[in-house]
């Protein structure tokens, strides 16, 4: 009787057994892909940190467009069956460069500037000649800010420039405008971009680098603050009083703090 029993607990627990090895080996496949709450997760910077510094500002704004000419001379050349013109539309011409052939003579231009039209007349032609005597900047300033006829500004290069006029529409490329310049620091046809300053200063305001802020999800103004690791700690919107060529006054943010320069970089460049 007591073998029978002994006999019986041998099966039961040998048939048990396989159970309890499956139940441990379960329990450590789930222990093995529990999260860990040690690691901490955290997004790296897209590059290096430049650091919000406390300093001054002199406001400035984008300036984009070509030095063109509001003054013009007139070369009359009459007409001569033997005549050899050397001259086009839009050609540069200069005092003493040969202008036109006839009867075997060279004649020479006594006016500097480019061609900007040919006229004909009944007795021969009249060439318009756009001189640089008068020389003009017309383009747009990236800016709403207000700015005075007749006043004279300076671009961040120190060339003077004189506001003649200035549309109140704005486009995507700003406000058209319209400064008189001086004819030694310009070029006709020259292309300008450059920045205008506008002569407002702020004196001890925190400035941040311009490539920082970008348009946050809000559509506000927005810098990426990471630390000295190069680890994400916020994105902060803050306000910007005023702006320059590299550095822009910004309130919400601390001295000392580093911005993402490159992320902010990125995301201008994707608006």
């Amino acid at each position: 009787m007591i073998k029978n029993w002994l006999f019986r607990i041998v099966i039961f627990l040998l048939l048990l057994f396989p159970v309890v090895f499956v139940l441990l080996i379960s329990n450590q496949e789930i222990d093995r892909y529990q999260p860990q709450e040690s690691i901490i997760r955290s997004q790296q910077a897209f590059g290096y940190g430049e650091k919000i510094i406390v300093g001054q500002i002199e406001e400035s704004y984008p300036l984009i467009g070509t030095i063109d000419s509001v003054s013009f001379e007139s070369i009359f050349i009459p007409a001569n069956s033997t005549n050899y013109y050397l001259f086009q539309k839009q050609d540069e011409l200069f005092a003493g460069k040969a202008l036109y052939m006839t009867n075997g003579k060279t004649i020479t231009s006594t006016v500097s500037g480019m061609v900007y039209d040919i006229l004909s007349k009944p007795d021969g032609i009249e060439v318009i000649v756009k001189t640089a005597d008068e020389l003009v900047l017309v383009g747009n300033l990236n800016t709403k800010q207000t700015l005075e006829i007749n006043k004279t500004y300076y671009t961040e290069d120190e060339r003077e420039l004189t506001l003649l006029s200035i549309k109140d529409v704005y486009t995507e490329k700003g406000q058209e405008v319209i400064f008189s310049v001086n004819k030694n620091d310009f070029q006709l046809n020259q292309i300008i971009n450059t920045y205008l300053l506008t002569g407002k200063i702020q004196q001890v305001v925190l400035l941040a680098p311009t490539d920082c802020i970008y348009q946050g999800p809000t559509n506000q103004d927005t810098i990426r603050i990471i630390s000295k690791d190069g680890k994400v700690l916020r994105e902060q919107e803050v306000t910007v009083s005023i702006r320059s060529h590299y550095s822009a006054a910004v309130n919400g943010v601390d001295e000392g703090e580093l911005c993402d320069i490159e992320y902010g970089r990125f995301q201008s460049s994707n608006e």
